[in-house]
């Protein structure tokens, strides 16, 4: 899992769906605080920015999330302008939380579905 604490740290040719999408999370964080600090996102939006490359990677993730009727409970599911990531937010804070960027095949891929073992 790749982890960023703000846009420049993140390869533009390599996921360019990541910083198309980050830059208009950004544009609408600067409309509400002209003078947030987007160069510290755990400071700005209460946690990093996470890509996920592996469905191992997910399955770790998913481990962590609480499950209420056999759904995983998320603060948030955006996709990708271009549909290539599933982007998942979950609030870990009064500042926000962390946003992770998950490979829309691996996030089809192991279902939304939980189930805990008794």
């Amino acid at each position: 899992m790749l982890v960023f604490n703000s846009i420049s740290e993140i390869d533009r040719v390599k996921y360019p769906s990541v910083v198309q999408f980050q830059e208009a999370i950004e544009t609408d964080i600067i409309k509400d605080t002209p003078d947030a600090n987007l160069d510290d996102y755990n400071n700005t939006m209460g946690g990093k920015l996470h890509i996920i490359e592996k469905a191992e990677e997910w399955s770790e993730l998913l481990e962590k999330v609480p499950c209420v009727n056999d759904h995983y409970i998320f603060d948030n599911i955006f996709e990708t302008f271009d549909e290539l990531y599933m982007v998942v937010y979950i609030a870990t804070n009064d500042a926000g939380g962390p946003l992770y960027y998950i490979p829309r095949q691996i996030y089809m891929q192991e279902g939304k579905l939980c189930s805990y073992a008794e």
